[in-house]
């Protein structure tokens, strides 16, 4: 994932990546252009109820594998049992062979499932499962990050695209719904 997110500076710095919200968005979109196993960064704020209203998507293209996978958000439930880590009905499963570290040396200890919390910020690479759930191979307690404020109101992934919906205005990644609004943010490389 370091790869994507240095391929993404590079590309923004060159001048590739454009930025336009959605009203005045000219030639992009999003609803014709999208396609169902499509790669995208997409960030939404959670709602209590229906989809998540989303901030901004970026078209993610590259070399990309199934374990390039991303989730961060704020850790809403934990089932020690399982090893099962909750986000706002996303399951994370973990497993022995699944790393933790913290974002801040010096920081409190994060260095096994043991470690996490409810309402802790959290960053995790791993695969998504056709079962619905997410497989972390990492996981990064981000609280301490110097975004984590702005961050803890959103829910963002990096993965592929299930769904579609314009009459709705809906895109489906990781079985999450999230609605684009005129004030989400497009993101969209040209090769």
């Amino acid at each position: 994932m370091k790869a994507i997110k240095f391929f993404t500076l590079l590309m923004l710095f060159s001048g590739i990546v454009t930025s336009t919200s959605f009203a005045q968005r000219g030639r992009i979109d999003i609803f014709k252009d999208l396609k169902p196993g499509q790669w995208v960064d997409i960030a939404g704020a959670p709602q209590k109820s229906g989809p998540l209203l989303t901030e901004k998507v970026k078209v993610v293209t590259g070399d990309l594998q199934a374990d390039d996978c991303e989730v961060k958000g704020v850790v809403t439930g934990i089932d020690p049992e399982k090893k099962m880590i909750f986000l706002h009905g996303l399951k994370i499963s973990t497993t022995d062979d699944t790393e933790y570290e913290a974002d801040e040396p010096g920081g409190p200890a994060f260095t096994k499932f043991a470690h996490l919390k409810v309402d802790q910020l959290i960053e995790a690479e791993g695969i998504y499962l056709k079962n619905g759930s997410f497989k972390a191979l990492e996981v990064e307690n981000e609280s301490y990050s110097p975004k984590a404020a702005k961050n803890r109101k959103l829910i963002s992934l990096v993965g592929k695209v299930q769904k579609v919906n314009p009459s709705n205005r809906t895109i489906q990644v990781m079985n999450l719904t999230f609605k684009i609004t005129e004030n989400t943010k497009l993101r969209r490389r040209f090769q």
